[in-house]
């Protein structure tokens, strides 16, 4: 699992902050290992580097799974994110990453696992202040909505369903300009994954070996 550009263990460049350049970035990955075709799942602003690589690079791509992500920004989307910049700008990365979870947790999964939801907060904080403006910028930009109609692969999209980051509201977007797309919704938030991973490592296994 390959961390973005300006993220984790990966490079911290100047610039490349585009959803474009990510997918090119993720097409690299996929040389660098030999492989002709793959599946690909993407969370969050991984669905939308999924979807430009699904839509660029499409004889590469064999299954797209897209989770908890979106295919145009809309007005809640756009206010939530620059409420979330300007707290970045003025209160700093450890504010904003507090602010974030509230967004990306379901209250209960917070609520009881606060002590796991603070340390996610520790690891996100780290990243640079400028990467993390910048990456925003680049999710408020991110547009494919009238492309998506090109999509030719399998595709399964699915989406916590208190997801207030994402809502199911814009995954249903998706499910509906892609051609055959699978809709599922799972308990929880945002980051469905970590909240209900057993249900939704069966989901998504279940898709790529049907």
């Amino acid at each position: 699992m390959p961390d973005h550009r300006g993220c984790g263990r990966s490079d911290r460049p100047a610039d490349g902050y585009t959803i474009f350049d990510h997918a090119q970035d993720m097409v690299s990955v996929i040389d660098h290992l030999g492989l002709e075709r793959v599946a690909v799942v993407g969370s969050s602003t991984g669905g939308a580097i999924a979807q430009t690589m699904a839509l660029d690079y499409p004889e590469r791509i064999d299954r797209l799974v897209l989770a908890s992500s979106w295919a145009r920004p809309d007005p809640f989307f756009v206010w939530q994110f620059d409420l979330r910049k300007r707290v970045l700008d003025e209160l700093g990365p450890e504010q904003y990453t507090r602010l974030s979870a509230l967004f990306l947790f379901s209250p209960r999964y917070l609520a009881q696992n606060h002590r796991a939801v603070d340390e996610w907060c520790s690891r996100a904080a780290t990243v640079d202040r400028r990467i993390l403006a910048r990456r925003i910028d680049m999710i408020l930009a991110f547009d494919e909505s009238a492309r998506l109609g090109r999509i030719t692969c399998p595709t399964l999209i699915t989406v916590g369903e208190e997801d207030f980051c994402t809502p199911p509201h814009m995954s249903e977007e998706l499910a509906r300009a892609i051609p055959g797309a699978e809709l599922r919704l799972l308990p929880g938030g945002h980051l469905v994954y970590m909240e209900r991973p057993e249900g939704f490592a069966q989901l998504v296994s279940g898709f790529l070996t049907s």
